[in-house]
């Protein structure tokens, strides 16, 4: 009776400890498969934010910020260097010269013979003023018996406008005809501005006394304005 009172003591001791030893394997399993999981969980976490999209995307704004600046500011600055620079370069020639217009009150305009064979007078304009004066185109050369204006030769355009010194002369050559429909004494005369159209007011020009008169016809005309005799009779 002792005896197995005591194997089943024994017995249950054993029990016990397998009880203790089981419960202390479970606590231990549970806490080291826990640990590993969450270690690899952080590990994957860091990772991911290594290799995240925002820290690749910062270069590409900057180039395409670089490229902006640099193609929107030369086509500025060529397109305003290139309008002003031809703009000024304009103005300043056509108004350096400096000189009035020659007018019917500062100039003294007379009809001149020429002396040679070919039928022509020569129309002269004199700056009588005080300053230089420019004379501009053909002048308006207006026969009262037609009641027309001469036509201009356009092959006689000069090369520049004529500028006079005061006491200098500027030439016209009108071409008469050597079988006149018709003869005038005087001549109206109207000069021309820099635009080509005819300012204010005319003169009357006459003939040489010793003629009978200027001898015109359909193809009379007048040259351009010349600054030498010769020129104006080519």
């Amino acid at each position: 009776m002792r005896s197995v009172r005591l194997a089943t003591s024994a017995s249950a001791a054993l029990t016990t400890a397998a009880l203790a030893l089981a419960l202390t394997a479970c606590g231990g399993d549970g806490d080291g498969s826990a640990s590993p999981a969450a270690s690899s969980a952080a590990g994957s976490a860091t990772g991911g934010a290594a290799t995240s999209p925002s820290t690749s995307s910062a270069p590409a704004a900057t180039s395409s910020d670089s490229s902006a600046g640099v193609t929107a500011t030369p086509a500025a600055e060529d397109t305003s260097g290139t309008s002003t620079s031809g703009g000024s370069g304009s103005s300043g020639s056509s108004a350096s010269s400096g000189d009035d217009d020659c007018t019917l009150d500062s100039s003294s305009i007379k009809l001149e013979e020429t002396g040679g064979t070919i039928p022509s007078i020569l129309l002269t304009l004199t700056n009588t003023g005080s300053k230089d004066c420019a004379v501009y185109n053909a002048p308006f050369v207006s026969d009262p018996v037609a009641g027309k204006n001469l036509p201009v030769n356009k092959d006689t355009v000069p090369q520049a406008v004529v500028e006079l010194a005061p006491g200098h002369t500027a030439y016209a050559a009108i071409h008469l005809s050597d079988k006149p429909t018709h003869r005038t004494k005087a001549l109206n005369v109207t000069l021309a501005d820099p635009s080509g159209g005819g300012t204010d007011g005319h003169v009357t020009v006459t003939a040489p006394a010793s003629g009978s008169g200027l001898g015109l016809d359909d193809s009379s005309e007048v040259t351009y304005w010349q600054v030498s005799e010769e020129l104006a009779l080519q």
